[in-house]
């Protein structure tokens, strides 16, 4: 144990090429503690190839290496006794190695290290010397490779310089891979990197950047283990200023019948400068339909449009961007929208370093949309439930090149309503549909793929909206738009099954988890209520998706949804679910629960018959005049007896005194669960542990009457071992002695010394732990500063379904440890007696959970809690 944490890891000194062995051992318990992690250190004096091995385990342990901080860098978490192994390069420095048991694996081990010193064969910077970059020479291009071993090292960096004399737009490509390669510009120290290209697989990389003059270094590397040769590509051009706003000057497109044409070139040089930007500026003196046809391309460049104010002259800048056209290749760019009166700007830029002719074509035309902006959106009125029902095309061409990219649509709304939008009948993913407020800000948007219907389904206050449907890409299609409102409607449906105490059998089919109106059905509910002890019995069958049914007191309250179920049912994806409980008279509900996204029809069906006939009473008196103030029975539950059904076993019992009581119900096959009632027939402890998992009830009662009440699950039938034990307890006394022998105040005697709240103490200020939770420690029972820390709260997250082993362990004390669902819900517990550790085991969906650590009576306790 002398190296179990990071603080006293056992140096092992510097790994060289020659392996570092260690033989230990861990999980193993040294000093009533288990060893569960090992600590080494280590040195790395140059950069090198990194092997670890842990091997000759008996049982699963991992490995893990840690930075100089302690954070984690590599693991291995080979399953069983096979051998962990980390490969990979680590710079100079000082790093630890964490070896740690899984689960209760107890093993021997062999840990090895070895580190290879990596040889860089092209040396550093500043590489080959590739001379001047001259934005009025040729370009200049080297042919290599990279990533392949030469003599005793890799091929991992190759660097090449070259210097700039003035100022320059330069362009770099590497290309020609056969696998991944990366490429960066440097500046002239080798060591700053200015610009990268990362591109995956075997694309070409490309860099375009305008660089000041001085000297500059190019790194080419391998992406990982990659080998491959490359071609290198530089070429350099004299920097253009940008061409000044309004560049060329079309004039109103409007007032011509003929469309705007230019043929001009991007991206050469001219004289000692590149040409990257050319401008057009133009007006449209009406509303209009634009057009903007970029052709005639030999290489990729790209077309914009944007709002401009040419009262501004050359001072002026380009206002909003309106439309963008980014086709790849040399495929034509064209921009067709709708334009209100006013100045406008196109601008032509080439892709990167690429160098084109191009024709330009731009047009305008009035009156040949139909409904292309929000103020001449088509009226639907207010809204119905019955649909209103629109068929349109959009996307689709006006003469030979105007095209309709949207129609509007408005409607009014008199009181909140959902509304319920489907966009349909579509050829193609061709169109979206949009719905905007009064004042044109967008609320919400539909944008599935394919042909698959757009859908909106959302509640709206009262007031003024439109809907836009517009047209995506380049593509055209007809379609259907449906609107339809109607009042807003709750997220659950409750059924009213009044009293089933004189009901055999009743059953209902419906579904769950489905969107209705845009609202989706979480819930169902059955309220109903039982005149006498029912012996209860619900069945939840004949569904295609994972769905629970939890049985809850009391009538389903629509304002306070959590509450506390009696029992819950949560078999895992089409199981049946099935409840089966003795209650006592009174309201109820059910609930069924959709997990997760699931929706599906199912069948409830509900079984009841008086438990009076049921019970075998047994009589045991007080607990305090027995031996060791215990009770001890084997008894069977749920088998018929003279031509009834066993239902209930009830044990009658007193308490003389306060006593801190404990009962245990185990040796069980089947499923049955305990209760303990007090004299009024109230509630005072529960199990109720799934399966064949034994209940462990613990608690303070004060004296009086008792009855413990053994029960099957549904139609179980099981033997049982029944104990119950009470011991008087602790009450400290009031010492009323005066101290010093000053007088007695008269002021009343606050009993209660706890001022403070428990920070951890409730769900709501739990201990968040996260998705991934380490050994927590902690201390339950104690009072410190007026606070009574009497439960601590964790919250931990599971990404995705796992089987999970909880234990609370190192106690001094009495503790007891529940796990509870998102919403508060107990699904587990363990309850053991005095200080031996509590354990919970069990697959768990994924999603949030609580544990809750409680003191047992008046003990006092520090604690561990460990996750597996």
């Amino acid at each position: 144990m002398a190296y179990d944490t990071i603080e006293d890891a056992l140096n092992i000194g510097v790994i060289g090429l020659e392996p570092t062995e260690t033989n230990d051992r861990i999980g193993f318990r040294e000093d009533g503690r288990r060893e569960r992690n090992d600590y080494y250190q280590f040195t790395i004096e140059e950069e090198s190839d990194f092997n670890l091995t842990l091997d000759n385990l008996e049982d699963n342990a991992n490995v893990q290496i840690l930075d100089s901080d302690g954070s984690v860098m590599f693991r291995s978490n080979e399953p069983g006794r096979r051998r962990e192994t980390i490969d990979t390069d680590l710079e100079p420095g000082t790093y630890f190695v964490r070896v740690l048991q899984q689960g209760r694996s107890q093993t021997d081990y062999r840990l090895s290290l070895n580190a290879d010193p990596i040889t860089d064969t092209d040396g550093k910077a500043p590489g080959t010397d590739l001379g001047i970059l001259d934005p009025l020479g040729e370009s200049i291009e080297v042919s290599d490779e990279i990533g392949f071993t030469q003599g005793d090292g890799r091929d991992e960096n190759d660097y090449f310089s070259f210097s700039l004399e003035e100022n320059s737009d330069v362009s770099l490509k590497l290309d020609q891979l056969r696998r991944d390669a990366n490429v960066e510009i440097l500046d002239g120290d080798g060591e700053t990197v200015l610009w990268q290209s990362m591109e995956r697989g075997r694309q070409e990389e490309t860099i375009n950047a305008i660089l000041n003059q001085g000297d500059y270094v190019v790194r080419v590397s391998p992406r990982g283990s990659a080998r491959t040769q490359y071609r290198l590509d530089l070429s350099a051009d004299e920097v253009l200023p940008p061409e000044e706003l309004p560049g060329t000057e079309v004039g109103d497109l409007t007032a011509t019948e003929e469309p705007f044409v230019m043929v001009e070139d991007i991206g050469f040089g001219r004289g000692k400068r590149r040409n990257q930007k050319d401008y057009y500026s133009f007006e449209v003196s009406q509303d209009a339909s634009f057009y903007a046809d970029l052709d005639q391309l030999e290489r990729d460049a790209d077309l914009f449009l944007y709002e401009y104010d040419p009262s501004k002259g050359k001072s002026g800048k380009l206002g909003s961007l309106m439309a963008r056209s980014r086709t790849k290749g040399n495929k034509p760019e064209t921009l067709s929208e709708f334009l209100e009166e006013g100045d406008y700007a196109i601008q032509v830029r080439p892709k990167g370093a690429a160098k084109t002719n191009y024709r330009l074509e731009l047009d305008a035309q009035i009156d040949v949309d139909d409904a292309p902006t929000l103020e001449t959106a088509k009226d639907l009125g207010e809204l119905e439930p019955d649909p209103v029902n629109e068929k349109e095309s959009v996307g689709t061409l006006t003469g030979d090149r105007f095209r309709d990219q949207a129609d509007w649509y408005k409607f009014t709304l008199s009181a909140e309503k959902n509304v319920d939008l489907t966009l349909d009948e579509l050829r193609v993913n061709a169109a979206d549909a949009e719905i905007y407020d009064g004042d044109g800000e967008m609320l919400h948007r539909s944008k599935r793929e394919g042909r698959r219907s757009e859908a909106i389904n959302e509640t709206f206050d009262a007031g003024t909206y439109y809907v836009k449907v517009v047209a995506k890409g380049s593509g055209n299609t007809d379609y259907r738009l449906s609107l339809s409102a109607e009042e807003p409607i709750d997220n659950y449906d409750v059924f009213e099954l009044s009293d089933l105490s004189s009901v055999a059998e009743t059953s209902n089919n419906d579904n769950v988890g489905q969107e209705r109106s845009g609202v989706r059905n979480e819930l169902d509910v059955y309220n109903f209520t039982l005149s006498e002890n029912t012996d209860f019995a619900a069945t939840l069958d004949q569904i295609t998706q994972n769905v629970n049914l939890a049985v809850y007191r009391g009538v389903f309250d629509p304002e306070d949804k959590r509450g506390r179920p009696v029992y819950v049912s949560r078999e895992k994806g089409r199981s049946e679910e099935l409840i089966g409980q003795v209650l006592e008279p009174g309201d109820y509900h059910l609930r069924v629960l959709p997990v997760g996204n699931a929706e599906t029809r199912y069948r409830l069906g509900i079984e009841t018959e008086a438990a009076g006939g049921g019970t075998e009473v047994f009589e045991v008196g007080s607990l305090g005049d027995l031996k060791n103030n215990e009770y001890k029975e084997r008894e069977k539950i749920g088998f018929g007896r003279g031509g009834s059904r066993n239902t209930t076993d009830s044990y009658n019992f007193s308490l003389d005194a306060k006593s801190d009581f404990t009962l245990t119900l185990d040796e069980i096959r089947r499923d049955a669960n305990v209760m303990v009632l007090d004299s009024e027939g109230e509630m005072v402890l529960t199990g109720f542990n799934p399966g064949r998992a034994p209940e462990f009830l613990t608690g303070t009662l004060e004296a009086g009457d008792y009855t413990a009440q053994v029960f099957p699950v549904g139609n179980a039938k099981t033997g049982y071992f029944l104990t119950m034990n009470a011991e008087p307890a602790d009450d400290e006394p009031i010492d009323d002695e005066p101290i010093d022998d000053e007088p007695i105040d008269d002021e009343p005697i606050d009993d209660d010394p706890i001022i403070g709240e428990d920070p951890d103490g409730t769900l709501q200020t739990a201990t968040d732990l996260g998705g991934d939770p380490l050994t927590q420690s902690g201390e339950i029972g104690f009072t410190e500063d007026g606070v009574a820390d009497e439960s601590d709260y964790y919250k931990f997250t599971l990404d995705e379904a796992d089987d999970v082993q909880i234990i609370l362990g190192d106690l001094k004390q009495n503790a007891n440890l529940e796990l509870l669902d998102d919403s508060g819900s107990p699904l587990f517990s363990s309850s053991n007696s005095g200080s031996d550790s509590e354990i919970i085991s069990s697959s768990l969906d994924a999603g949030d959970y609580y544990l809750r650590v409680y003191a047992v009576g008046s003990s006092q306790t520090d604690y561990t809690i460990s996750f597996f």
